[in-house]
């Protein structure tokens, strides 16, 4: 069997959407908040009866970028042998995902609001792609070539209104050829939910990945 962690993190602060760089809730928060949980992990590790040097990531939209960043960034002890990616982001310099627009409990906003309050940087219209702290928070433009001793799946709707589906073909694409073990999944009849192919995923994709990599 497997010991499953469902972790929170902190998000976000809404109310810093008109002032995006007063926000102190950002992606490196986000994933320190991770990097706390697997450091908690491995200090249960022998009460739970679990290898916290065996560690598969799931996660979902923006769950599933995370996952990406603190695989392909904070890995250096490998002990994450596997990443799922369920319609995550991967490229926060892609206007088309940027002009999507997310209704919340608080609202409706841009994507690009969004990554500027994830970011607490404001998009220079100048810089364009160039934009340093969202290239920095885009999975698809870190060093993909440390990623090698880990196993990708990723899993994505064509019909997805939120993320382009073409930013987790490219992710698919650049791990390829970094020389990292990846299965590339596109759903035809999906929007970002994956309601339609997520139990066949889980079936045939997930659980044989998790019986190879965490035996």
């Amino acid at each position: 069997g497997y010991v499953t962690i469902n972790m929170n993190y902190r998000l976000a602060d809404l109310t810093k959407a008109l002032a995006p760089t007063t926000n102190s809730i950002r992606i490196a928060e986000m994933i320190a908040d991770i990097e706390s949980v697997k450091s908690y992990v491995a200090t249960r590790a022998t009460e739970w009866n679990c290898n916290a040097n065996k560690i598969v990531f799931v996660g979902a939209s923006s769950g599933a970028h995370l996952a990406l960043m603190d695989t392909l960034t904070k890995n250096s002890s490998s002990s994450i042998k596997g990443c799922v990616s369920l319609s995550g982001p991967t490229d926060f310099t892609d206007a088309d995902f940027q002009d999507n627009s997310v209704t919340t409990s608080s609202g409706t906003f841009t994507v690009l609001q969004g990554l500027e309050l994830a970011t607490a940087t404001m998009w220079d219209t100048t810089a364009g792609a160039a934009n340093q702290a969202f290239v920095d928070a885009s999975p698809l433009k870190q060093t993909l070539s440390a990623s090698t001793g880990v196993q990708f799946l990723i899993v994505h709707g064509k019909g997805d209104s939120m993320v382009p589906y073409a930013q987790a073909q490219s992710m698919a694409t650049a791990l390829s050829a970094a020389g990292a073990t990846t299965e590339w999944y596109l759903s035809d009849t999906d929007n970002h939910d994956l309601a339609n192919c997520l139990p066949t995923v889980i079936s045939t994709k997930i659980t044989p990945l998790l019986a190879s990599l965490l035996r």
